[in-house]
């Protein structure tokens, strides 16, 4: 039992490289030609990009390790360089050395909670533009005011569907840089 850190770690990993394995021969075992609907013309699935050409850094912070590796996992791409944060002292440290495009945070962690530290970003006019998402497995009507009040750009809740938060992220960019042109 004095490795089980260790076999914790070695499981994940394993579990994220397997799923992502099963994920491409179950998109690539259909045929072309057998598929049906509106994307049947398509001979492989699409590529991916956020905001095409354009470099992102992204700062993700939750004190539960798997959701950050699978952070790390679905939203890095060769144009996007996720960065992640264990609790929301490490995420404000971080900030404070590089300037993130996007910022996702979670809610529920231990000493700061993630509302607090999007209070305490919006107080401060360096990050007054920076789109900030808030992550939680919480969906009652309190936390998502609470969120929103706090200065948060937008909300989803756990469990993450990555592929739409994906989608989500890249919009907060899109619209983020138009109201930026726009000012």
């Amino acid at each position: 039992m004095a490795n089980v850190g260790l076999d914790f770690w070695q499981v994940a990993q394993r579990f994220v490289g397997v799923y992502l394995s099963l994920s491409d021969r179950v998109t690539n075992s259909v045929a072309p030609e057998s598929r049906t609907g509106p994307l049947s013309a398509m001979s492989s699935p699409v590529p991916f990009s956020y905001v095409r050409g354009d470099r992102i850094e992204l700062l993700a912070v939750d004190d539960d390790p798997i959701q950050r590796e699978f952070c790390t996992v679905y939203l890095s791409t060769p144009d996007v360089e996720v960065t992640t944060a264990d609790s929301a002292e490490d995420g404000l440290a971080k900030l404070s050395l590089v300037d993130f495009d996007v910022l996702l945070v979670d809610v529920d962690m231990p000493g700061m909670d993630g509302i607090e530290m999007v209070r305490r970003l919006r107080a401060n006019p360096r990050y007054d533009g920076m789109p900030i998402m808030v992550i939680t497995g919480r969906e009652d009507m309190v936390s998502i005011d609470q969120a929103y009040e706090a200065g948060a750009t937008s909300f989803m809740c756990k469990p993450v569907n990555w592929r739409l938060l994906s989608h989500q992220v890249r919009f907060l960019l899109r619209a983020h840089r138009a109201l930026s042109r726009a000012a």
